[in-house]
């Protein structure tokens, strides 16, 4: 990376990164990155006994449509006990569901349930 900057700040960040290949000449390429400085949970309710997920319907604001989701959100440390809490959340408050059981589906430092 030989330069990087904010370009963009809002929910989310867009930064703008110039990164240097070695190649013969050496290339130099732009890009446009979206990323943010939260956590955000990804909730994937199972049923054992039907063998079916459950999605919720909810507006996406890229693609400016309705579209079905896992449900899912950002962990607050003002609102929740831990990143785990707050899929639960996510999970009671977008689906009108409670758990089972929870099971993480990142190992190693990913910050995930």
């Amino acid at each position: 990376i030989v330069d990087e900057s904010i370009g963009y700040k809002r929910y989310v960040k867009v930064y703008q990164r110039s990164v240097e290949f070695a190649s013969d000449p050496p290339t130099t390429v732009s890009y446009d990155i979206v990323g943010h400085d939260r956590v955000f949970t990804q909730v994937v309710p199972y049923c054992t006994s039907t063998s079916t997920f459950a999605l919720v319907r909810e507006y996406v604001q890229g693609a400016d449509d309705f579209l079905f989701l896992f449900p899912g959100g950002a962990f607050e440390p003002e609102k929740h006990r831990s990143v785990l809490h707050a899929a639960q959340a996510e999970l009671s408050e977008e689906a009108r569901l409670t758990s089972g059981k929870w099971h993480s589906l990142l190992t190693g430092d990913q910050p995930a349930i």
